[in-house]
C-alpha cells in the first residue's frame, strides 16, 4: 500500500490510510478486530492496528483448524475408525468360512482355520 501511495500526486493523510486498510480486510477479520480488540482508526497508529490484525488473524486460523479437526473426529466416531491401532472383530461370520474384521477404516476378510469351520 505504501508503494502505491508513493506514486500518488497528493498523499493521503494517516487516517485515510488506516481507514482504507481496515475497509480492505475480509469482513470476518475486520469485524473481529473492531469488535473484540476495540480497534479505532481515529486513535491508533498503523503499526498498532497491523499488530492487532495479525493477532486476530492467528486466532481465527486456530479456531478454523480446531473446527476442522473436530469435524474429522466426529466423522471417524461414526465409522468406528477412531481407534486405528486396535482390531474390531465383527460377530458376523459368513457360511463360507470367513471372518470379517476392521482395522482403522478398512474392512478385512480372513479365512477361518479348518478346526473352527467344523
Amino acid at each position: 500500500m505504501r508503494r502505491r501511495v508513493a506514486r500518488m500526486v497528493q498523499l493521503p493523510d494517516d487516517y485515510s490510510m488506516r481507514r482504507k486498510f481496515i475497509n480492505g480486510l475480509p469482513l470476518s477479520l475486520a469485524e473481529g478486530v473492531v469488535k473484540a480488540r476495540g480497534i479505532s482508526t481515529e486513535h491508533l497508529a498503523m503499526e498498532q492496528i497491523l499488530a492487532e490484525v495479525q493477532k486476530m488473524e492467528s486466532a481465527l486460523k486456530m479456531i478454523s483448524n480446531h473446527s476442522r479437526t473436530q469435524a474429522v473426529k466426529s466423522s471417524f466416531r461414526g465409522t468406528g475408525a477412531g481407534v486405528p491401532a486396535k482390531e474390531k472383530s465383527s460377530s458376523e461370520n459368513s457360511g463360507n468360512g470367513h471372518k470379517y474384521f476392521r482395522r482403522g477404516n478398512v474392512l478385512y476378510k480372513k479365512a477361518l482355520s479348518n478346526a473352527r469351520q467344523q
